[in-house]
């Protein structure tokens, strides 16, 4: 529970980016392998490019100290980037379903739409995600208390 005692509000930003992250990801595999498109295989920049992201994101905040800064910041950009790419990948794999659903609405079976929900709520976490990093990148405190030089007021 000590470690809890470090975070600062980047921290907790970070890693709610993290968790919201997973969510969307497990939601897009889900709905990608179930009801309407089940037999059917998830998008492989999905899985890779969600759990590269997931990794970087929940793993920061711990390593931060020990590379630097600006390798922080890299990685931070670099984990904004993934999850922006992985939304795109997902909503492109999705068009065909929002076509039919949308635009072509005579006849399509009832688990289309159903599908095509479920994966505007993965579309709307990861997007979720990718606002929290971004959020994250702005602020200038450390991922840790132990990063912060002492202020002569807190002296």
């Amino acid at each position: 529970m000590a470690i809890l005692k470090k975070f600062t509000k980047n921290t907790y930003v970070v890693l709610g980016s993290a968790v919201v992250l997973l969510i969307a990801f497990i939601i897009a595999v889900v709905s990608g392998t179930t009801g309407y498109m089940a037999g059917k295989a998830v998008n492989g920049l999905i899985v890779a490019f969600s759990l590269i992201a997931l990794i970087i994101l929940a793993a920061l905040p711990f390593v931060s100290s020990k590379i630097g800064k600006i390798p922080t910041d890299i990685l931070l950009v670099a984990a904004g980037a993934l999850i922006a790419v992985t939304t795109c990948v997902l909503i492109w794999d999705r068009v065909t379903l929002a076509a039919d659903v949308w635009f072509i609405p005579v006849n399509y079976p009832e688990a289309e739409e159903a599908a095509l929900n479920v994966s505007i709520v993965g579309a709307v976490f990861y997007l979720i995600s990718f606002v929290g990093v971004c959020v994250s990148s702005f602020f200038d405190d450390p991922l840790l208390k132990d990063e912060a030089k002492e202020t002569p007021e807190e002296a």
